[in-house]
C-alpha cells in the first residue's frame, strides 16, 4: 500500500495540484511510460521513443500520476465494492496523457540503450533470449517455473522447428516465489515487466510466431495493452495454450496491435486454463492434482504443432 502524505493540508495541495496538471499544455517534449515503485502509472498516447521515466514520490503525486490510486482511497464504499467487482483488488489506475508530459524527471532510461534496458530487466524475473528480426518463433512461459525448465519448452519446439526459437521467461519470483507468480497471473495493473515485453514485441519480425503458455498469455495481454496506447503495431501470429486468459479477450487484444490470433487449445480437464478467469471456460474441472497431469506447456505441444507450422509458412 502506498503512504501518502498524513497532513490533510498538504495533501489537499498535492490534489489540487494533480487536477490542475490535466489542464495543462503538454503538447511538446519527449513522449514516455511513467513507472512508480515498479507500476505502471501513465503512459504518453499516440506517440513511441523507447522512453521510460521512473517517478520519485514527489514527482508522481504532484504530477497527476497518483491521482486515480488517492480516487481510489476515499472513494465511498459502496462505489468501492463496485470497482472491485469490475476491477479486481489490484486495479490498472494508469492515467493516460491524450498530449505529451513535457515536465523535466530525474531518472529517465532508454529502452533502446542496451545499457539502460539491462538496468530495468535486472529488477524484473525476466529472460530473453534469441530474440532479433530473423526470429520466426518465440515462446512465453507461464507460472511456476524457472529458466532451465523454459527452455525444455523451447526445445520441444527446436526438435520441429529449429534452432532459431525465442524466449520471453518470466521466472518464479525471487522474493516470495509462486504467490509473486500469483499476483502477476491476475488481471492487475501493469509493471516493469510488461513495459519491457511490449518493447521486445515490437522489434520482432512481421509474422513472426508467439507461443504463450499459461500466465504468458495474461504477459501478453499486458503488453498489448501498452502497445495500444503507445500506437504500437506488433503483426505477430498469436498461438495460446493452458490459457487463463480467454480466447475472447486475447483476440481483442491481439486485433488491437495488428496481431493474427490463431488459435487457443485449453484442455478441458486443465484446472487453470478453465478457473474463473477464463471467461470463456465452463468451470468444470474434476480437482487441482490435474495441475500435474494436464497444464503442462509439453501436453498441449502435440495439439498445436499443425497451427506453428502454418503460422511460420504464412511468413
Amino acid at each position: 500500500m502506498i503512504n501518502y502524505i498524513k497532513n490533510q493540508s498538504s495533501l489537499n495541495a498535492l490534489l489540487l495540484n494533480s487536477y490542475m496538471f490535466n489542464g495543462l499544455d503538454k503538447s511538446k517534449g519527449d513522449n514516455r511510460v511513467y513507472l512508480y515503485y515498479n507500476k505502471v502509472v501513465g503512459i504518453d498516447k499516440g506517440l513511441n521513443d523507447n522512453q521510460l521515466v521512473d517517478l520519485t514520490f514527489w514527482e508522481a503525486l504532484s504530477n497527476g500520476y497518483l491521482k486515480n490510486d488517492i480516487d481510489q482511497i476515499f472513494m465511498p464504499p459502496v462505489f468501492t465494492l463496485v470497482n472491485f467487482y469490475k476491477n479486481g483488488i489490484l486495479p490498472d489506475n494508469v492515467l493516460i496523457n491524450e498530449k505529451p508530459d513535457t515536465n523535466k524527471y530525474k531518472t529517465q532510461y532508454d529502452l533502446s540503450d542496451k545499457q539502460d534496458f539491462e538496468k530495468l530487466r535486472a529488477t524484473t524475473d525476466q529472460t530473453y533470449e534469441n530474440l532479433n528480426k530473423d526470429t520466426k518463433i518465440v515462446f512465453m512461459n507461464g507460472m511456476d517455473n524457472t529458466l532451465e525448465e523454459a527452455k525444455k519448452s523451447v526445445n520441444l519446439i527446436k526438435e520441429d522447428f529449429g534452432k532459431n526459437i525465442g524466449l520471453i521467461n518470466n521466472a518464479t519470483g525471487k522474493h516470495l516465489g509462486i504467490l509473486e507468480d500469483a499476483i502477476e497471473w491476475l488481471p492487475n495493473y501493469k509493471t516493469t515487466k510488461d513495459v519491457l515485453n511490449a518493447y521486445k514485441l515490437k522489434n520482432l519480425s512481421s509474422g513472426t510466431t508467439l507461443i504463450t503458455h499459461s500466465a504468458g498469455n495474461e504477459d501478453i495481454f499486458k503488453a498489448n495493452s501498452i502497445n495500444k496506447v503507445l500506437g504500437v503495431n506488433t503483426p505477430y501470429n498469436l498461438i495460446s495454450v493452458g490459457s487463463p486468459k480467454s480466447a475472447t479477450k486475447l483476440k481483442e487484444s491481439a486485433n488491437g496491435v495488428g496481431a493474427n490470433f490463431i488459435i487457443q487449445v485449453n484442455h478441458e480437464n486443465d484446472p487453470v486454463a478453465n478457473g474463473i478467469l477464463n471467461s470463456d471456460a465452463n468451470y468444470e474441472f474434476k480437482s487441482l492434482n490435474d495441475v500435474e497431469t494436464y497444464h503442462p506447456f509439453s501436453t498441449y505441444y502435440h495439439e498445436i504443432k499443425e497451427y506453428i507450422m502454418n503460422g511460420h509458412k504464412d511468413e
